[in-house]
């Protein structure tokens, strides 16, 4: 999973998903209420800072100035996330001119290159307050953590049996 995929697809609530459900546990999914899902979001980053904190040996302040710099590129990439959003639902139309398929690649290409910009600058920011190898660490952590929430999403994660972690997808398919 990129970073980009980290910041502007899953977001901090899919986290609340990996970090809130019970381990092995059979957790119920229901759709949260707008305020239980920032409780949640909230809970997610504290526990997610005090992981990034014990890993990097960061001091109080140094972590304050990595959230700061997370949140401010958090903010810019949500433009991002709404536009490519509305990208997608006009590449479901099904009809369109040459020119209106063109104008949507173009945008497509152009919230790339943003996404891409912005990773750069997050980068940089980070490589700042922490260090190279801090904020190369930062990022492996993000990303373990972001594969960990992708493997929960995955229909049967949690349950055992023919679906679950130690049906076929646990392992290479029968037969080989």
């Amino acid at each position: 999973m990129t970073t980009r995929g980290w910041n502007s697809r899953l977001g901090w609530a899919a986290l609340a998903a990996l970090v809130l459900a019970p381990v092995g546990g059979q957790a119920q999914v229901r759709p949260r209420a707008p305020a239980e899902r920032g409780a949640m979001e909230q809970r997610v980053r504290a526990r997610f800072g005090e992981m990034v904190r014990a890993e990097l040996e960061l001091t109080a302040d140094q972590l304050q100035k990595v959230e700061q710099v997370v949140r401010s590129f958090e903010e810019q990439r949500r433009g991002l996330t709404e536009r490519e959003t509305g990208l997608r639902g006009r590449m479901g139309a099904a009809q369109r001119t040459d020119d209106e398929a063109q104008e949507i690649l173009r945008e497509m290409v152009a919230v790339r290159e943003e996404e891409t910009r912005l990773f750069r600058g997050e980068m940089d920011e980070l490589r700042k307050t922490l260090g190279p190898a801090r904020a190369l660490r930062f990022y492996e952590l993000r990303a373990q953590l972001m594969d960990r929430v992708q493997r929960l999403r995955q229909p049967g994660a949690n349950r055992p049996g023919p679906n679950g972690p130690l049906g076929p997808q646990a392992g290479p398919p029968a037969g080989r």
